[in-house]
């Protein structure tokens, strides 16, 4: 929990009856009060986000998958698995944004954000297809406007 925020960062990994990995992150209010919190610096670039992908503005949080076994004082050697495929050609008009903080009603959550994974997409510069995990460790990094990171692991067995 982010004591300046009152905000809680939380990340959650679990899988469907077809194995498949779900993500799901969220901003939690942890105080019993309306909580505005301002607009911080932005997300890490490679964070991944499902609003963006529509046009809409962007969120207080994010998550991406880095292949490897990373803490929270490396994880910014790995790099961010492609969780779907680029969208060419796709423009978004700017936005100017309504207000310069995020409302938070009592003890609720905003921006939940969740996926559902088997693998990833190739760079779109190399020939762009989609790829099952391979066996070996993997890390899930959740990170908010505020700076405050979440880490969790999951590890791809291999086939017997």
């Amino acid at each position: 929990m982010d004591s300046l925020t009152g905000l809680s960062l939380n990340l959650t990994l679990s899988t469907n009856s077809n194995g498949w990995l779900i993500v799901t992150t969220y901003e939690l209010n942890t105080l019993d009060r309306v909580n505005n919190v301002s607009y911080g610096a932005g997300l890490n670039s490679s964070f991944f986000q499902w609003i963006e992908n529509n046009c809409e503005g962007g969120g207080i949080v994010g998550y991406e998958i880095l292949q490897g076994n990373y803490g929270l004082n490396n994880f910014t050697n790995g790099t961010a698995l492609w969780l779907q495929p680029e969208h060419f050609g796709m423009q978004c008009a700017e936005v100017e944004p309504q207000s310069s903080y995020y409302t938070f009603m009592p003890l609720s959550n905003q921006s939940v954000i969740s996926g559902t994974y088997v693998g990833s997409w190739t760079d779109p510069s190399n020939d762009f297809s989609y790829h099952p995990f391979a066996p070996g460790t993997y890390t899930v990094v959740a990170g908010d406007e505020c700076g405050d990171y979440a880490i969790l692991h999951f590890t791809v067995p291999s086939a017997a």
